[in-house]
């Protein structure tokens, strides 16, 4: 059974942490309800941006601008000042100007692997930069960049994830694409050396911080969570692919 966008949205936050950063600073449990409703308002709309983005191919731009309505008025509803939403969107539309690049024949995989996934996790970053503005005082718990990493290899591993379920989408998954270009060794070669390139970076950024940082361990973990999940869909990919129903063409012949 399928989940609705709601629990798709409320396990999103759930991963990456946004209920638990409202803990440790809104006492009030009515406050804390009202603006994670909001919250999860801003991503449902987002989300049915993705939907039509995945679903369709020849895009139509009144069904575009209908969902980024939504998405101004969520961003209104949570007190963003209406000459503002737009600063608020803009990694936004650059993701969707990623996605759409593709209907015009551009390979995501000109992209590098951490530009990419930056973007394509722009959606929880304006949900966290949402948190920090109306709590600031959380900053002095963990800073909102101290995320970057975070959010960045948890995009990982939802591409990585996410690989069957997108074969039958427009999803601007790039595991998948790399798997199509570069076959599977070659693609979980390249996965394998970014996530611990990742890792390093992100040790040596995080020195500093001292291992009681909360977000310390939470990267730590993605990004073993990551590397084992690798392994994991390269069997599954090996020994299933050609029982999934591929639809996109040249998948299975790289494998």
């Amino acid at each position: 059974m399928s989940m609705t966008l709601r629990e798709k949205v409320i396990e999103l936050f759930e991963y990456r942490n946004i209920p638990q950063l409202l803990e440790l600073v809104e006492p009030s449990k009515s406050q804390y309800s009202r603006f994670l409703e909001q919250l999860i308002a801003i991503q449902i709309a987002i989300y049915n941006l993705d939907t039509i983005l995945e679903s369709e191919w020849n895009v139509i731009n009144r069904d575009l601008q209908a969902s980024w309505e939504a998405i101004y008025l969520s961003l209104e509803n949570v007190g963003i000042y209406k000459e503002d939403i737009h600063s608020y969107c803009n990694h936004i539309y650059k993701y969707q100007k990623h996605e759409l690049s593709q209907r015009r024949g551009k390979s995501l995989l000109r992209f590098k692997m951490e530009y990419f996934y930056f973007y394509k996790s722009c959606d929880v970053k304006l949900i966290r930069r949402l948190v920090y503005e109306k709590y600031p005082s959380l900053a002095k718990i963990v800073r909102q960049p101290d995320w970057r990493w975070f959010d960045l290899i948890t995009e990982v591993n939802d591409d990585i994830d996410d690989v069957f379920e997108d074969i039958a989408t427009n999803n601007g998954n790039r595991f998948l694409l790399s798997i199509q270009h570069e076959g599977l060794e070659g693609a979980v070669s390249l996965y394998k050396e970014f996530i611990n390139e990742v890792k390093v970076v992100f040790l040596h950024k995080s020195k500093k911080w001292g291992s009681d940082n909360l977000v310390t361990g939470l990267t730590l973990e993605a990004i073993q969570n990551t590397l084992d999940l690798l392994s994991t869909r390269r069997g599954q990919l090996k020994e299933n692919i050609m029982n999934v129903g591929v639809t996109r063409q040249q998948f299975s012949k790289h494998i």
